[in-house]
């Protein structure tokens, strides 16, 4: 396994490209990394390639990720001497040597305004409108993250001393809400199971007055809070 030691995950292209002899791997034109194979072997057979992850991923020696690979690609090749092989056009065309496995689409998102954003240092972040629900409203959004600890969203009052807040956070890998009306603060756990595991999960809050939800992955906790 080889460590490229740099984080590609900004939602741009990147040129990765991978050369068996004396195994290098090089990003974006720069050298990253390089390792040798054990024993005496020269000759590499393989009789399938997987592109975007495995049907097991679990089962792959060396692999700490075990999730497959949510994104794009593009110029897809695999060349060994004199063959030279577009993968990504022999799927498009349904070429006999491509299989194909769950929900493919063979072009890039464009931009659109639901598409995701991508937060790259822990200074990152953004500010929005403020959220005016008084005494009811709901939100919900998607994320992944390999993060254990994190500030998703947070929402404060407007008027001294300031003590009404709504907040969700990752805290050792599970996912938190705090809401304080201003007669106290209240916390609950929302997650049955770790968040930090680099897979999408969908959350929404609810609130009516005093009572609220919060459901994350489709499993729902139901709260009261202080205040009125």
């Amino acid at each position: 396994m080889m460590n490229l030691n740099r984080k590609n995950s900004d939602l741009t292209f990147h040129a990765f490209v991978i050369q068996r002899c004396f195994l290098s791997a090089v990003v974006d034109g720069v050298y990253a990394d390089h390792s040798h194979i054990a024993g005496k072997f020269t000759m590499l057979t393989s009789s399938k390639i997987h592109i975007g992850g495995s049907i097991n991923t679990r089962a792959l020696p060396g692999s700490r990720v075990h999730n497959n690979f949510v994104g794009c690609m593009r110029k897809v090749e695999f060349v060994a001497d004199t063959l030279r092989l577009n993968l990504l056009e022999l799927g498009k065309s349904g070429s006999d040597l491509i299989t194909t496995s769950g929900q493919l689409e063979y072009k890039c998102p464009t931009g659109e305004t639901h598409d995701p954003i991508t937060f790259t240092t822990r200074e990152s972040h953004l500010v929005l409108p403020p959220w005016n629900a008084k005494k009811s409203g709901n939100i919900s959004f998607k994320f992944r993250t390999n993060e254990a600890n994190g500030l998703i969203l947070f929402n404060g009052g407007i008027r001294p001393p300031r003590s009404d807040l709504f907040a969700i956070e990752i805290y050792n890998g599970q996912l938190y809400v705090h809401l304080d009306l201003g007669s106290g603060p209240s916390k609950q756990r929302a997650s049955r199971r770790r968040v930090d595991d680099g897979s999408w999960h969908e959350v929404t809050f609810r609130r009516s007055a005093r009572d609220a939800r919060i459901t994350v992955d489709g499993y729902f906790t139901d709260f009261k809070t202080s205040g009125k």
